[in-house]
C-alpha cells in the first residue's frame, strides 16, 4: 500500500547535500515501511536510487498493555 508519493525540486551542488523534503513518521501507524528515493538531473536522467526499510513501534503505553 502506497502511503505517500511526491516530488521535490532542489538544486544540489556537485558533491553536495540538500534536504528535499521531510518525512513525518509520527503520522504513520505502527508497522513496517519502506521508503524509496530517486534522484534525477535537470534533463530527467536518473542519477541514483535508494530504498530504506524502517519500523514504527506503538507508543510505550500501548506496548505495556499488550498481554
Amino acid at each position: 500500500m502506497l502511503v505517500k508519493d511526491g516530488t521535490s525540486t532542489v538544486n544540489v551542488p556537485a558533491d553536495g547535500v540538500r534536504w528535499a523534503t521531510a518525512l513525518r513518521p509520527s503520522t504513520l501507524a505502527p508497522g513496517s515501511y519502506a521508503l524509496g528515493v530517486e534522484l534525477f538531473d535537470a534533463r530527467g536522467n536518473r542519477l541514483g536510487h535508494n530504498e530504506f526499510s524502517f519500523a514504527i513501534a506503538p507508543p510505550a503505553e500501548e506496548q505495556a498493555q499488550q498481554p
